[in-house]
């Protein structure tokens, strides 16, 4: 299976509402992998899969959030990801929640 027909198969998946294959597109539009790099394609894939509670979704929407990647930066919301990703238990997200509640 060729990259673009690999490609085609993942965004058919999402587009029927597979959280993990809409993860997997926000990856490959964030890291430019086998597409030209989109943070805010990134970004509405990564929340298509959070909607369904996609826990590495939502850790990356927090770090999207925090940085400003393909969204406005919004230190609140960040927060907020981080929370739902941590209490799924994601260890990154519980570390970022750490380190942005002791800059308050």
């Amino acid at each position: 299976m060729s990259e673009n027909e690999m490609f085609d198969e993942l965004t058919k998946k999402a587009e029927q509402g597979d959280a993990e294959a809409q993860y997997a597109l926000g990856l490959m539009y964030e890291r430019g992998e086998g597409v030209e790099q989109d943070y805010m394609k990134a970004f509405e894939w990564y929340t298509k899969a959070a909607e369904q509670g996609n826990s590495d979704a939502l850790s990356t929407l927090g770090v999207m959030y925090e940085k400003g990647d393909g969204t406005s930066k919004d230190l609140k919301k960040a927060i907020e990801y981080y929370e739902m990703a941590s209490l799924q238990g994601v260890e990154d997200a519980k570390e970022a929640l750490e380190r942005l509640n002791g800059i308050k």
